[in-house]
């Protein structure tokens, strides 16, 4: 049996209700600043958060769980980001019927395309192997690489990197920012509405969010629990 070690401090809502999921399993948890054997536990880095510098101390089965490796948690984890951009957008709009400029088409970005039904939405994007796919679908309401940012009074980026100037939007406009650190927008945001929003799952769906994290920690601990058998199998022929 391994134990998993949380940062039992961190602002992340998930990591309490995950100490439960793994209470109810009978699964030991322990907090990062206590004194573990590291070779029988795994280490729970959650998105966005720091790895340790004794990271690599902890040889159980692999070295920790970092779930934006996860293809499959990554897609749930989008989701749940998409819905709580849904519910905070209604929260302030009332409908969802408006003109939006989507900044970027990736993995979160077509969550958002999911959820956001009825809504004006545009795109501005910025990965050359995907223009002609957007261009395709978008038509007129796609942009590469520059758009005409002071027609849009909303904007969603989902791009962690800076890609366009605060300058460049008209005063006032309501930009949501999805994306980690350093973020889409550059240069002064005191002229616009600029909301960051990290970690949305676990503000607004801690349990859901807290479920499929743990789900991933259980996966990715028997796939790499098999891939070592396998290896040890091949060594011992």
């Amino acid at each position: 049996m391994y134990t998993i070690v949380f940062n039992y401090n961190s602002k992340d809502k998930r990591v309490e209700a995950m100490k439960e999921l793994c209470q109810a399993q009978d699964i030991p948890t322990a907090d990062i600043n206590s004194e573990v054997d590291k070779s029988k536990c795994v280490l729970f880095i959650e998105p966005r958060g720091k790895v340790p510098d004794d990271a690599c101390e902890y040889k159980h089965v692999f070295d920790y769980v970092r779930l934006s490796t996860d293809e499959e948690f990554v897609r749930d984890n989008n989701y749940l980001t998409a819905l709580a951009m849904k519910k905070i957008f209604l929260e302030e709009h009332g409908t969802l019927q408006k003109k939006i400029l989507l900044m970027g088409w990736g993995k979160l970005a077509t969550q958002i395309e999911r959820v956001f039904t009825g809504a004006d939405l545009h795109l501005l994007d910025f990965n050359q192997d995907k223009k002609q796919e957007f261009l395709e679908k978008y038509g007129e309401k796609a942009f590469f690489e520059s758009a005409p940012l002071k027609d849009f009074d909303i904007v969603i980026n989902t791009i962690p990197k800076n890609v366009v100037d605060a300058r460049e939007f008209a005063p006032a406009t309501k930009v949501y920012e999805l994306a980690s650190p350093p973020y889409g927008i550059s240069g002064d945001t005191e002229a616009i509405d600029y909301q960051i929003l990290p970690g949305l799952p676990g503000v607004y769906s801690p349990v859901e969010a807290a479920r499929i994290a743990f789900d991933s920690i259980q996966r990715n601990v028997k796939l790499k629990q098999m891939t070592l058998n396998a290896n040890r199998v091949k060594i011992e022929y």
